[in-house]
This record gives structure tokens, C-alpha cells and sequence, in this order.
């Protein structure tokens, strides 16, 4: 097996110790590391050195999230000279009743969710020998974070369309990881290196966190991997048969009885999507 790259990208500097646990789960892998963040952090730096001697560290323009940094570091290295990418990033806490395709994710879940194939090196061991086992097993993440065209941002899904048939792919097949922290084969994001994208090509990350080339990419780096007919799967779940059941289940919870809190403060219920109370939290 060749060497796996990996790239850490920090935004959040109190979440790096997190993030610096979970890449030494990585070991006994041999592995190269960029880490990439938007300020420069001389206590991390320190750290990353100290902990990661061979690791490169870039401070990089505050453009993309996260995926325009890995579109930086995909730019400076050979993919063909790994066998697995693994992308990981400083991952806020979500808001109180946050969801994410009916799935809870509020606090630290999603950022859990995301992290569960390295959160242990024994996970990351299994992962790895899965992929060694699977040729159709294209990337790994966790099934909360798995998503497809279904439930999808529409003007979204038209870019994203739109960007594979730039690369010369029919849209047959559509799903990514939301979030964007997974493993992946290195060569299925070879294609993604034609688009000749730079970091400047992304834009500045606003609070409203609007839909952007970064979240286009997002969802084409899952695309990548289908059209290839490999396959976005958790390999760590077991009972993966109820996970449909599951979803369909918590979409008839959510159609049934849905409480909202706006960034507002403007609390709605409602009842068969029909809104039958509304108040301002500070009334």
C-alpha cells in the first residue's frame, strides 16, 4: 500500500488538540500531513512540530471553508503517489435542534459523526483493511453524513451537474459526504484536479454560510466517487439494512410534529407541516 495523505485543515484553534488525537490514530500507517490554517497559531505550530516532525504547514487565505485549503494542498502534491486521502477539519459545535436530513446534529454530533472512521485507530484499521478488501469501496464516512440528491439543495445539485459535465460525466449518480471528512481512494479525485482550481477561486466564507463554489465542490468530491461506480458507504455501522427504515422513520416523525427556533428567536410548531403555534422566544 502507498502512503496516505492527509490534510488537517484549522479554522477553530481550541479544537486541534481533538483533531491532533484523532491523526495519530493514522499510525502505523505511514502517512504525509499538511496542515493548513487561516492564522498563525506559534502554540500549534510548536505542537504540530513536535508531535508530527515531517508534517508541512501552510497558512493559507481565509477562502472555501475547508475545501479550498484541500484544493490548495491537492494542488501541491501527486495523487498517484497515495492510495488514500483523508480529509479532516476543525468542525464547530452546531446550534441547539440543529438537522441535517432529519438527523439530529446539534453540538458536537456532527462533528462526531465526522470523525468516527479515526476516532480510534483500531476504526481506522478497519476502514483501511475494508478498502483493501472492497475494490468497489470508494470512500468512507459516517451514515448520518451521507447524503443524495433526495433531500439536496437544488441550485446546489444544478452547479454540481453542471461541473460534471464540464469533466465530461453524465449525472447518473449523485451523493457526497456533508461536512466533507472522510478517506477516499487518491485516484477517484484526480478528476477534480482538471478544473484547474486555485484557492483564489473561492470566496470569502460569510456568516449566513451561503451556498458557495466551495459547497459545489463538496458535493462533486461524493459525485467523483459514483461515477466511478465505487461506493460512499459506513463500514463501521453494522444492521446497515435499517438505516432506510430509520430515515424513513424519522421523516414521519418530522411531517407528524416538527418544532422549530429560528436565528430569530421566533419559536413555530408545526402539525402535518401545517405551522399551528408561533412566538418570539423573549415574549
Amino acid at each position: 500500500m502507498k502512503p496516505i495523505l492527509v490534510h488537517l485543515h484549522i479554522y477553530y484553534p481550541h479544537l486541534y488538540k481533538e483533531l491532533r488525537e484523532y491523526v495519530s490514530n493514522i499510525s502505523p500507517h505511514k502517512f504525509d500531513l499538511f496542515v493548513t490554517m487561516v492564522e498563525e497559531h506559534s502554540d500549534i505550530i510548536s505542537d504540530i512540530k513536535a508531535t508530527f516532525p515531517n508534517a508541512k504547514i501552510e497558512i493559507v487565505e481565509n477562502r472555501g471553508y475547508d475545501v479550498g485549503p484541500f484544493i490548495h494542498v491537492l494542488n501541491q502534491v501527486n495523487l498517484d503517489d497515495y492510495s488514500y486521502v483523508v480529509k479532516l477539519h476543525t468542525k464547530r459545535d452546531m446550534a441547539k435542534g440543529s438537522l441535517l436530513h432529519y438527523f439530529d446534529v446539534s453540538g458536537s454530533k456532527w462533528r462526531n459523526y465526522a470523525l468516527d472512521f479515526i476516532s480510534t485507530a483500531n476504526k481506522f484499521k478497519y476502514c483501511i483493511q475494508e478498502f483493501e478488501k472492497n475494490n468497489n469501496l470508494g470512500m468512507v464516512s459516517n451514515y448520518h453524513l451521507i447524503c443524495n440528491k433526495e433531500l439536496d439543495d437544488k441550485n446546489a445539485k444544478k452547479e454540481t451537474i453542471q461541473l460534471l459535465k464540464k469533466l465530461g460525466y453524465q449525472a447518473d449518480a449523485y451523493g457526497f459526504v456533508a461536512g466533507t471528512m472522510f478517506v477516499v481512494r487518491a485516484k477517484l479525485l484526480n478528476p477534480l484536479l482538471r478544473l484547474q482550481l486555485n484557492i483564489k477561486d473561492f470566496d470569502i466564507p460569510d456568516k449566513k454560510h451561503s451556498s458557495t463554489l466551495a459547497h459545489t465542490i463538496e458535493r462533486l468530491l461524493g459525485c467523483l466517487v459514483l461515477i466511478e461506480k465505487q461506493k460512499i458507504l459506513d463500514v463501521l455501522t453494522p444492521k446497515q439494512y435499517l438505516i432506510p427504515i430509520q430515515k424513513l422513520l424519522l421523516r414521519l416523525k418530522f411531517f407528524a410534529f416538527r418544532k422549530k427556533i429560528s436565528s430569530r428567536g421566533m419559536i413555530t410548531i408545526k402539525i402535518c407541516k401545517i405551522p399551528v403555534y408561533r412566538r418570539k422566544i423573549n415574549d
